[in-house]
């Protein structure tokens, strides 16, 4: 006795197999369409498999091709049941199926369908050659052919169009999947025929598609640009389309993959606003300028004053000192504002990293952060947008300052920041390496290799945007260098920037 699974959407088709079946002793389990018999698959394995070809809710083929990825049913013999073998024969080969039988009249299946079943328990050597019965017997019919036609070019036209087309079950099973939405998802077919498609989103983004799909009506139903979802790591938008007049209730998913679009729109907004920042800091220093001549000045004449009463008090030099140190933010300030327009040349890390830690050394020591620099004079140039690779230095000291006070709220003797510039040779080419090291929070390994994408954040929101990372690998990238992170979670981050040697 076998266990056979009988597949077919005809009713009839149905009774007469398991009629035929019982009678010769067989146990028969059957399934009206390819997504019913993957359920039964999950807690039964036949012995032999009949499938009709063309089905709703996944085909004969696309079933043949899941059960071959199955190691459990890898043994399991396949019959495929034809109603279009005189119009187009089978490509067993492609299916994955053992044996195809052509639909007919009954009594002459019948004698197929105990041929085929004898043909499973042949040896292997027998069982390897792909069998095609009774199709010799059929004519061909021209409306079949027309259709088959149609279907071909139906086909053709959803495997090369450029947006992701699915089909979802009434249940949100998914039963149809092109090409492109395969692109965009990066999971395999077979994978994906049979399971649910609100699970292919972060919880974060699950309980909004289930909202959109599972909303009653006929009425379509948009996931727009403005406010796309994220899948595989990119940005999509969904349009959702109740199939009306149809017992079934399908619904049809549009993916379309706007991650390229939302990334340049993200880019022209930093860019327009880096503009308006550096007009407020060129503004901003021009009129920081004057007050600060005007306090040098006074701290000239108290100096003076000291001296003819032989004072020996060193207040006016400290004022001096840190208004002179006012006037340096000032000119870096507006230099950076400035930069905008800058072209590349050579430049010192050393004169960069100084630049930088002007804007945010303050902040670091009034949080308790040790700070340590160690960056040798006698480092070569380097050839570079300085004001740019000033912008990726600042983000990631902003990175590190965010996640050492998430670790250390309060001051602590490990709350520590490093930074190091040293020579290297990578594939016969000299870079000068910077490496920031912090002993904060840490990067999770299962986001380390994201952290460079748009819109990926690790912070909370209204904390970042995901774009400050994204904007500097881009920068860096543009000028010839690499941005590499090592991180273990709870314990440190480092981050190192390689920009090339001149020459």
């Amino acid at each position: 006795m076998k266990k056979i699974l009988v597949v077919d959407n005809h009713s009839l088709m149905i009774k007469f197999m398991s009629k035929l079946l019982e009678k010769e002793g067989h146990q028969v389990l059957t399934a009206s369409d390819g997504l019913s018999a993957l359920e039964i698959l999950k807690t039964n394995i036949p012995d032999v498999i009949f499938a009709d070809l063309i089905m709703p809710n996944i085909d004969g083929k696309k079933l043949c091709q899941i059960v071959r990825q199955i190691p459990e049913l890898e043994d399991v013999f396949i019959v495929i049941l034809s109603a279009i073998a005189a119009e187009e024969e089978p490509r067993l080969d492609d299916y994955g199926a053992d044996v195809c039988i052509a639909k007919g009249p009954f009594n002459k299946m019948a004698e197929h369908v105990l041929l085929a079943l004898e043909l499973s328990d042949a040896e292997p050597a027998q069982k390897s050659k792909r069998k095609i019965i009774g199709r010799q017997e059929l004519f061909k019919r021209e409306i079949t052919e027309e259709l088959l036609a149609s279907k071909k070019h139906f086909e053709a036209t959803l495997n090369n169009i450029s947006e992701g087309i699915l089909e979802l079950t009434s249940e949100l099973k998914i039963v149809y999947i092109n090409p492109a939405a395969l692109s965009i998802i990066g999971i395999p077919e077979e994978t994906l025929l049979s399971s649910d498609f609100t699970k292919l989103f972060n919880e974060k983004h699950q309980k909004r598609i289930i909202d959109s799909l599972e909303k009653p009506g006929n009425k379509q139903r948009i996931i727009s640009p403005k406010a796309p979802v994220e899948l595989n790591n990119k940005q999509i938008t969904l349009n959702i389309i109740p199939i009306k007049d149809d017992k079934h209730h399908p619904i049809l998913i549009i993916l379309k993959d706007v991650t390229q679009r939302k990334q340049m729109e993200a880019q022209l907004q930093h860019a327009q606003r880096m503009e308006a920042i550096g007009t407020l800091a060129a503004g901003v220093a021009h009129e920081i300028n004057n007050p600060i001549s005007g306090v040098m000045g006074y701290a000239e004449i108290l100096k003076d004053r000291y001296q003819e009463q032989g004072r020996n008090d060193d207040i006016p030099d400290k004022i001096i000192k840190e208004a002179e140190r006012i006037a340096e933010i000032v000119k870096n300030l507006l230099s950076f504002s400035r930069g905008w327009q800058e072209e590349s040349s050579p430049a010192h890390i050393k004169d960069i990293i100084s630049n930088t830690l002007s804007m945010i050394k303050g902040r670091i020591a009034k949080d308790g952060i040790k700070l340590s620099v160690d960056v040798p004079d006698n480092l070569p140039d380097i050839k570079a947008h300085s004001h740019e690779i000033q912008q990726v230095f600042l983000n990631i000291l902003s990175n590190a300052h965010y996640g050492l006070n998430q670790r250390f709220p309060k001051p602590n003797q490990n709350k520590s920041l490093k930074i190091e510039s040293q020579t290297i040779k990578l594939e016969d080419q000299n870079y000068v390496r910077t490496t920031f090291y912090d002993n904060g929070t840490g990067i999770p390994k299962n986001v380390l290799n994201k952290i460079c994408d748009p819109f990926f954040s690790t912070k909370p929101p209204g904390n970042g945007t995901g774009l400050g990372l994204s904007i500097s690998h881009g920068i860096i990238y543009n000028q010839g260098g690499k941005l590499l992170f090592e991180s273990v979670e709870g314990e440190y981050t480092k981050v190192m920037v390689d920009l090339p040697v001149i020459g």
